[in-house]
């Protein structure tokens, strides 16, 4: 009984199997896929929409890859798809399109399709530092520059300078000018450079010596963040989370 119980399923499973290999062999796969993009050039972020359509068997399912690390699977049964990807890295990306069906799958991919270019970075920092004054006196800094800068080129207002990203400086000696000290930080890459300051002003030599600091962004590509001057150094930033891909029958 047993044995004729173990039969059975195997005849079922045979069955199965036989039949899904008929359905693949009646179904035509998708022979070929054409895709473009608009735009294929630009600066980070560069916000990509791609239309897709493919010939043959109709697909049930699409894979977009971006190139850049990203990609999306969709099951989709149609002949035409629509794909968006926001591209933040600069580089230079291949993208392919995949339309499959259970009778196979059709490939196509576009060599160094995406070309994505650096944006001018626009310098912003970040301090944390004693509100009360006394030396030697420490601040720590961090950079919040936006547009993927390379390099960091920051003063401190004592003659001294660092290329570090985030440094922690330590004042040895009360400043020289106006109970100030001005900290600047030049941000660059390839696309150029721009500079912000920071000014902590010493309330007098005489203790307690409480700093105030007053903070003056340089912002000319209207980025969606502002900076407070308060006593305790805080700042506010607004981010917009860009980092979407999306794939739907068009």
């Amino acid at each position: 009984m047993k044995s004729k119980l173990i039969t059975g399923v195997l005849l079922a499973i045979f069955l199965v199997s036989t039949m899904s290999l008929a359905a693949a062999a009646k179904t035509t796969a998708p022979t070929s896929v054409t895709f473009s993009g608009s735009p294929t050039t630009g600066t980070t972020p560069l916000s990509v929409k791609f239309t897709a359509t493919s010939s043959g068997g109709t697909p049930t399912e699409w894979t977009v890859n971006f190139g850049d690390g990203n990609s999306i699977s969709s099951k989709l049964n149609t002949n035409s798809v629509i794909a968006a990807h926001v591209y933040q890295k600069v580089g230079i990306f291949t993208v392919s399109f995949k339309a499959s069906n259970i009778g196979g799958s059709k490939t196509v991919s576009k060599s160094n399709y995406i070309v994505v270019r650096p944006v001018t970075p626009i310098a912003n920092f970040q301090a944390t530092y004693p509100i009360v004054f006394s030396l030697p006196y420490t601040i720590k800094f961090k950079d919040i520059s936006s547009g993927n800068p390379t390099k960091w080129n920051w003063k401190f207002g004592d003659g001294t300078t660092s290329t570090t990203q985030n440094p922690t400086h330590t004042y040895k000696q009360y400043p020289a000018h106006d109970n100030s000290y001005i900290v600047t930080l030049t941000v660059s890459n390839s696309a150029g450079s721009s500079s912000n300051y920071m000014i902590f002003k010493i309330s007098s030599k005489n203790a307690p010596n409480r700093v105030n600091v007053g903070a003056i962004q340089n912002d000319t590509s209207n980025n969606a963040y502002k900076v407070q001057s308060t006593s305790s150094g805080s700042k506010e930033q607004d981010v917009t989370n860009n980092n979407v891909s999306k794939l739907y029958a068009k």
